[in-house]
């Protein structure tokens, strides 16, 4: 038999045994990542509900949620060409449970008074989407082709008036840029958003536009405006009879919007790795694809350090144009 001092022995054995395994557990379970995603997950959309951007957001969301088991929503935080919602943004915790959808316009507007910058206070993930920009103009103008219209400028320079959805907008960079390519001077007319350009242009009031595939093919293809020519290196399956820019008579010249995906500095790069493969992965499905070519949007999924390097290159391209062509947004 064993004595008092033989089964206390044993008990405390059996309580250094038991405090060892569980200060072990729990060191095992700190040194674990938390569970991503672990609530809600929000995508920032920097342009108000209805527009191309916010239709992106909301048909990639559905997909976002199922793939990560938990809610995505879209939150519209519209405002300054997108700098309202980039500041939101760039405010919240880096841990993958916010998520900015922005433009490249987002690269323009760090020159004005933006408190957030895409290429600094951002993670990218993807570019999500490209859009090239369609330069249209009402059915009265008598021009039917690109050569056309520049044509017509020259004749009476200084005359002829572009709309576009506000000032810093790829359409209205791509404006500048083609203007100064082509050596001719057109009056700028900034709204503050498609639908007043899509009225003013069809009533005639304002002769030409530039905006992007997806937000004119049923102007287009009722002909109500007359597409000239579109921005991208290549047709679009959209317009295919559209010949781009470079086509008609500017080798070399491309400009594109584009929608990608962010998420705050600083969030760990497994979460990074893990969105950009749910959201490429979420472009392809059938569906999906069948809706992004309906807005005039051609999927493009770009790796993360792919994307960054872009970002750097553009904008330090864009800075040099905004600064050159005073084109600041507002």
């Amino acid at each position: 038999m064993r004595g008092p001092g033989q089964r206390m022995e044993r008990a405390l054995a059996c309580c250094a045994a038991l405090a060892a395994f569980f200060c072990t557990h729990h060191a095992a379970r700190a040194a674990e990542p938390e569970r991503y995603p672990n609530h809600t997950v929000r995508i920032i959309v920097s342009f108000p509900a209805g527009g191309a951007m916010d239709s992106l957001a909301r048909v990639l969301a559905p997909e976002l949620s199922r793939s990560l088991g938990q809610p995505v929503l879209v939150d519209n935080r519209p405002g300054a060409t997108g700098s309202i919602g980039m500041a939101v943004a760039a405010k919240a915790a880096p841990d993958g449970h916010t998520v900015l959808v922005a433009s490249n316009a987002g690269l323009v507007a760090p020159g004005a008074a933006s408190t957030a910058d895409l290429t600094q206070d951002f993670a990218a993930v993807t570019r999500l989407v490209n859009l090239p920009i369609l330069i249209a103009c009402s059915p009265s103008l008598p021009v039917t082709t690109l050569p056309e219209l520049i044509a017509l400028v020259r004749r009476e320079p200084g005359q002829l008036a572009y709309a576009t959805s506000g000032i810093g907008t790829m359409s209205h960079m791509t404006a500048v840029a083609f203007s100064r390519r082509a050596g001719i001077e057109l009056i700028h007319i900034p709204y503050g958003g498609n639908r007043p350009v899509h009225q003013d242009v069809l009533s005639g009031e304002v002769p030409l536009m530039l905006a992007s595939t997806g937000s004119l093919e049923g102007l287009v293809r009722s002909g109500r405006v007359r597409a000239l020519a579109i921005s991208s290196a290549r047709r679009s399956p959209m317009f295919a009879d559209v010949p781009t820019i470079a086509e008609s008579g500017f080798p070399g010249f491309e400009m594109v919007s584009w929608y990608g995906a962010f998420v705050p500095a600083g969030t760990p790069l497994e979460i990074v790795d893990r969105l950009h493969r749910e959201l490429v992965r979420a472009m392809q499905v059938p569906a999906v694809r069948a809706r992004l070519a309906s807005l005039g949007m051609e999927p493009v999924g770009s790796a993360p350090a792919e994307f960054a390097e872009e970002l750097k290159e553009e904008a330090i391209r864009w800075s040099a144009l905004v600064r050159d062509a005073g084109a600041h947004p507002q």
